[in-house]
């Protein structure tokens, strides 16, 4: 039985950009690309490291702002937690589970967070 959240990605991120905000800003408009509306929607994100099939968690995060995942993805806190990550063999890859609409395009974004 499918639940009403998906998972969406993996999105992968030069970790050696992590200080370049330009880069920053086309990342977020390539992850829109993929799926239109998905950076500023709430929900759940994960921050990991990619060697081959393997995924070994970095950071687990929860959206709190009005600004979604984009707000907070890559706040100053979590570009630390990926500088700390960049050392390591491996790409960083984020995944973002979220809650699509059931009859529109797009994603809810007014989700409770006893629901997430």
């Amino acid at each position: 039985m499918a639940g009403p959240f998906r998972a969406f990605g993996p999105f992968e991120f030069d970790k050696t950009k992590i200080l370049d905000d330009e880069y920053i800003d086309d990342w977020w408009e390539d992850v829109d690309a993929a799926e239109a509306g998905l950076p500023k929607t709430h929900g759940i994100y994960i921050i990991s490291l990619r060697n081959a099939d393997n995924f070994v968690p970095v950071y687990v995060g929860m959206t709190k702002n009005s600004l979604g995942f984009a707000g907070e993805a890559l706040s100053p806190r979590n570009r630390l937690e990926v500088a700390r990550a960049a050392s390591s063999k491996g790409v960083i890859v984020f995944h973002f589970i979220a809650k699509p609409k059931e009859k529109q395009s797009g994603f809810s974004v007014n989700i409770s967070r006893e629901k997430l």
